[in-house]
């Protein structure tokens, strides 16, 4: 299940980086912590690719 719905979310969706979709590079900075977790969250906004009314019927 798992599989197919990653899946679909990348392949229907274009992915923009940042709150707005207009951000050009991505901060990857650590931050401090035994699992070395970002220093900023990773923020993406979902833009659709496919035209959503020949998936609908």
């Amino acid at each position: 299940m798992v599989h197919t719905t990653l899946g679909s979310m990348i392949q229907c969706f274009d992915w923009k980086a940042g709150k707005d979709g207009n951000l050009t590079c991505v901060d990857m900075e650590e931050g401090f912590g035994l699992t070395l977790p970002r220093a900023k969250p990773l923020v993406y906004v979902p833009v659709p690719r496919l035209d959503p009314i020949p998936f609908s019927m």
